[in-house]
């Protein structure tokens, strides 16, 4: 993330090309831990807040191997998109 020049409140868009939903973020971020190795090309676009406006900004790197201390994090947010709230009702929902 670092490396690649992540950002927090970044919201992420494409991984290596791959258009990024809810339906296939799992399967595409797992794809890419399976078939990347040290040193593949990286490109990652996301949608970032820059003096008030939001833009898209492509990030590129090379993947490297980390230890991660933390697999998954949750924040809070305020203001949900429609998407954002359709998704928390169902993993609220019994």
């Amino acid at each position: 993330g670092k490396d690649l020049g992540l950002q927090v409140g970044d919201v992420l868009v494409s991984w290596n090309g791959v258009e990024l939903s809810l339906d296939n973020f799992a399967n595409t971020i797992q794809s890419y831990y399976d078939n990347t190795v040290k040193g593949d090309k990286v490109t990652v676009v996301v949608k970032r807040e820059v003096k008030g406006k939001t833009k898209e900004k492509k990030l590129k790197a090379k993947a490297l191997t980390v230890k991660s201390a933390q697999k998954h994090q949750l924040q809070l947010v305020e203001n949900l998109t429609p998407e954002q709230k359709r998704v928390r009702e169902r993993w609220l929902k019994p």
